[in-house]
Order: structure tokens, then C-alpha cells, then sequence
């Protein structure tokens, strides 16, 4: 076996057009699972957020920035 074969990515960015958003249910359950998985992950938002709503998942997963 070749090393790196089985090797997976253990830093991943996210480039986002605005988050935490409330519609944006699919990246953040990928985000979750990746951090459960010891993903080191970084978020970059290019715009804040527009309101307070969020799923509370954001929160009890580490996910604000």
C-alpha cells in the first residue's frame, strides 16, 4: 500500500456566499459531520449574515465564527 492512498483531506474551506444562513440546512448537516470526523474545518462567509435566525445545531457544533 502507498502512502497517501488511504489518506483523506484533514483541513477543509468553505467559501459561502453568507453564513450561518436558515436555508442552508444541507451544508450545515456536512459540516457537522465533517467536524465529527475530525475534519479541522474553516468557514469563510464574503457577507454577514442578515438575521439572528440559525439553527441551533450552528451553535452546539462549533460552527460561528
Amino acid at each position: 500500500m502507498h502512502a497517501g492512498v488511504d489518506a483523506q483531506p484533514r483541513r477543509i474551506a468553505y467559501v459561502l456566499k453568507v453564513f450561518p444562513k436558515i436555508s442552508e440546512t444541507f451544508i450545515v448537516s456536512e459540516l457537522v459531520e465533517l467536524r465529527r470526523r475530525g475534519i479541522e474545518l474553516r468557514i469563510l462567509s464574503l457577507q454577514p449574515p442578515r438575521s439572528g435566525l440559525r439553527h441551533d445545531i450552528v451553535a452546539s457544533a462549533g460552527l460561528e465564527q
